[in-house]
């Protein structure tokens, strides 16, 4: 859900070429307010977005999160059951009471037609009716894809034979540039987003209180916020070459804060019970307790953080500021500027050449990360 928010103004309001692209949405309305410096249109645009966003958490999230915590194994040590006002209201609803009853007996009454129904058909004749239709529908649907295949790697191809060898290492150089500040936005918000995660995950009443505001925190959507980031960093002497990460680390830091929190909610209170009995502190108490039992969120904080960094290059790297563009060096500023251009074999090479890289990194590195969380650090080892 936070990652649907997050591109809000990109994806309803957007230039292509020599088109432009507005669909009605606070994303769009927030672009527009921008453009026209309307300070008063942008603040009731981020107090709309910001009590939206405490809504649903407060009406959906929140009642969810309550209802999962039926299906834990073991509590101890994690103080009493959370609370949801939401939940408690529809658990004591006599019209949901009435619906659920209402839709009880028509499935049960469906469930005693079909059963009917099937007792009168022969399997085989079953099986002759159906299976050669879907035998059928299902060699449509990959030949289908097979030629939709064939079509996007020909038109891809097309592009591709417009790009000289020049451009490919522009786009290289630019990748590389944007990975640097991928890495220091994942470093910087792991130095102070690991330690106050675990201090709040392994205090239940830090973790009620801070957990709900995380969560809204991380799904308000960054980028309405970058023109005015940005305008503090000009005025603070900032470029955005510095800068750009600056906002990918606001844009990024909130997933790794939230998932050290869930990790080190799971920490036994036994194990932090012995470790006070046997007076296990510092550098060792770290290493023998909290990073084998937060390791796997942690991994999943930093994908997570990795993901939204990459995506907010898309938007950090090239900015518009009042009537000046401001933009960095950067494969996210390469592929906001193709499209604004409607240079589309730039816009090609530049996505391919992120994709790429993404991928490799989701390979090798994460993914040896993810084999050292299974393997090495874990509480059972």
């Amino acid at each position: 859900m936070a990652g649907g928010w997050f591109f809000l103004m990109v994806i309803e309001s957007f230039s292509l070429g020599d088109r432009d692209f507005r669909l009605a949405g606070i994303g769009s309305y927030m672009a527009v307010a921008y453009e026209r410096s309307d300070v008063g249109a942008i603040l009731a645009g981020i107090l709309s977005m910001f009590t939206l966003i405490v809504l649903v958490d407060r009406c959906l999230w929140a009642p969810m999160v309550v209802w999962s915590e039926r299906f834990r194994f073991d509590r101890d040590g994690h103080g009493p059951l959370p609370k949801s006002v939401v939940l408690e209201w529809l658990k004591r609803s006599n019209l949901l009471a009435e619906y659920f009853h209402i839709m009880s007996r028509l499935t049960a009454s469906f469930e005693k037609k079909i059963a009917g129904r099937k007792k009168s058909l022969l399997p085989a004749k079953k099986k002759g009716n159906f299976r050669p239709i879907w035998m059928v529908l299902r060699g449509c649907a990959i030949a289908i894809g097979f030629l939709a295949v064939i079509y996007g790697l020909r038109s891809m191809g097309e592009l591709f034979a417009r790009t000289n060898w020049l451009t490919w290492f522009y786009h290289f150089r630019d990748t590389f540039f944007t990975l640097l500040r991928v890495a220091a936005a994942v470093i910087l918000g792991s130095l102070w987003a690991i330690p106050l995660g675990v201090f709040i995950g392994t205090h239940p009443q830090w973790t009620r209180r801070f957990q709900p505001v995380v969560q809204v925190v991380a799904s308000f959507p960054a980028p309405m916020l970058f023109p005015i980031i940005t305008f503090l960093l000009i005025q603070c002497g900032v470029s955005l070459e510095f800068g750009a990460v600056v906002l990918m680390l606001f844009a990024s830091q909130w997933y790794i804060l939230f998932n050290v929190i869930s990790g080190a909610t799971l920490i036994p209170q036994q194990m932090i019970d012995v470790a006070d009995i046997f007076h296990v502190k510092g550098l060792e108490y770290w290493k023998a307790i909290i990073l084998p039992a937060i390791f796997p969120s942690l991994v999943n904080g930093w994908i997570s953080a990795a993901g939204g960094a990459w995506n907010a290059c898309i938007v950090a790297e090239f900015v518009p500021f009042g009537d000046s563009l401001l933009t960095a060096t950067g494969i996210g500023a390469s592929i906001s500027g193709a499209a604004h251009e409607g240079d589309f074999p730039r816009l090609a090479g530049s996505i391919i050449t992120m994709v790429l890289t993404v991928v490799l990194l989701n390979r090798f590195l994460w993914g040896s990360l993810y084999r050292l969380a299974e393997t090495r650090f874990r509480l059972e080892s």
